[in-house]
C-alpha cells in the first residue's frame, strides 16, 4: 500500500478585509510518501511495517498519521522508530528532506 500525503498549513486566520480577499488556498510544505507491508487478512495475528520518507526538498512539520487497521481488527501495540503512537495515530516529528522513519505494529482480529 502506499499513500501521498501532501503536509502544509493554512496558516493564521484572516482579520482584515484585505485579508479575507486574498487566496486561502492552503500551502503545500512538503510531499511524504507512506507505505506498509503486506497484510494478511487470514492470519489472527499480524505484523507489518510502516514507513514514512519526505520526498519533498522541504523539511516537514509534525505531522499525524491516522492509526488504521483493516476493518475487524485492532492495533495490539505500535513501536514507532521515533515520534509516539496513540489510540489517533502515529505523531511523527519533523523530517528533513530524505528522512525516513518507521513504525512496526502489532494487530489481531
Amino acid at each position: 500500500m502506499l499513500v501521498v500525503a501532501l503536509v502544509g498549513a493554512l496558516g493564521a486566520a484572516s482579520a482584515t478585509n484585505e485579508d479575507l480577499a486574498q487566496d486561502a488556498s492552503p500551502v503545500i510544505d512538503s510531499l511524504v510518501l507512506i507505505s506498509a507491508t503486506a497484510f494478511d487478512l487470514t492470519a489472527e495475528t499480524q505484523g507489518y511495517d510502516v514507513l514514512v520518507v519526505n520526498v519533498s526538498p522541504t523539511a516537514t512539520g509534525e505531522t499525524l498519521v491516522p492509526a488504521s487497521t483493516p476493518q475487524g481488527w485492532e492495533i495490539l501495540s505500535a513501536a514507532p522508530q521515533a515520534g509516539t503512537f496513540t489510540e489517533f495515530g502515529w505523531q511523527l516529528p519533523s523530517l528533513q528532506s530524505g528522512d525516513s522513519l518507521s513504525l512496526n505494529i502489532e494487530a489481531r482480529r
